[in-house]
């Protein structure tokens, strides 16, 4: 009796899937820029439907009436003490740098490569040491005094650090202390423009550097982050505690 019973309800359930003979159709899909054709022909083997290419979107954009397109995602808000950087990166190693007293946020960061020669340092003043390049790697411009301006260095290699003013007045330093190899020049500086050198103490050095400018005592040459290498994404900042 079961087995009679079986083949009967599946062909119940089978009819009771079937349309409604006396409800019209659905609506044919239409979408503004696009001809959907009534029985359209399924693409060939190893081809795109009409419309597409590859690695790319519908083009008109597809439009469905009654349905707004999803907005583009804002993009992520900058680091603090990356602000007016390019988004991704610090701010590029060559920029003019304007500065003005009590500027915000503190410290400004700038990266770059080392470049170690071909000039003695020793050239520019008898009291620097090291291998600086023959145009400066950040272009340095006060609009005011600063009182104390602090322009540190933090890198993996053994760098020098020379400033050099419009006046012909330099400034240079090896190391901030006994315990590092990162530079520091810091004091009082009047308006006007500056030439910033990040050299090494060896010629021919290389590698990657973060300079940063502050008004801050607290802040480290450690806390300026390196530029990260190609393909992992934008630098982060380390604020000091204040």
């Amino acid at each position: 009796m079961l087995r009679r019973l079986l083949p009967l309800g599946l062909a119940l359930a089978l009819a009771g899937c079937d349309d409604d003979p006396d409800l019209p159709d659905d609506p044919a899909l239409r979408v503004p820029g696009h001809e959907v054709p009534e029985h359209p022909v399924p693409p060939a083997p190893g081809t795109l439907p009409p419309g597409l290419q590859p690695n790319s979107e519908f083009s008109p954009a597809l439009v469905v009436p009654g349905h707004h397109p999803m907005p583009e995602a804002p993009p992520p808000p900058m680091p603090p003490g990356m602000m007016g950087m390019p988004p991704g990166g610090m701010q590029p190693q060559g920029a003019p740098i304007p500065l003005a007293a009590g500027f915000q946020p503190q410290p400004l960061v700038a990266g770059g490569v080392i470049i170690a020669g071909p000039v003695n340092a020793a050239n520019l003043h008898p009291s620097c040491v090291g291998f600086i390049g023959e145009v400066p790697s950040h272009v340095l411009s006060l609009a005011t005094g600063f009182a104390n301006l602090r322009i540190l260095v933090n890198s993996p290699q053994d760098t020098v650090l020379v400033v050099r003013g419009g006046d012909g007045s330099v400034r240079c330093n090896d190391d901030e202390h006994a315990e590092t190899l990162n530079p520091l020049v810091q004091g009082a500086f009047a308006p006007g423009q500056y030439q910033v050198f990040v050299g090494g103490y060896q010629a021919g050095t290389q590698g990657q550097y973060a300079i940063g400018f502050t008004e801050l005592p607290q802040v480290q040459s450690a806390q300026l982050p390196l530029a990260p290498p190609p393909g992992a994404g934008g630098a982060q900042m380390m604020m000091p505690s204040r």
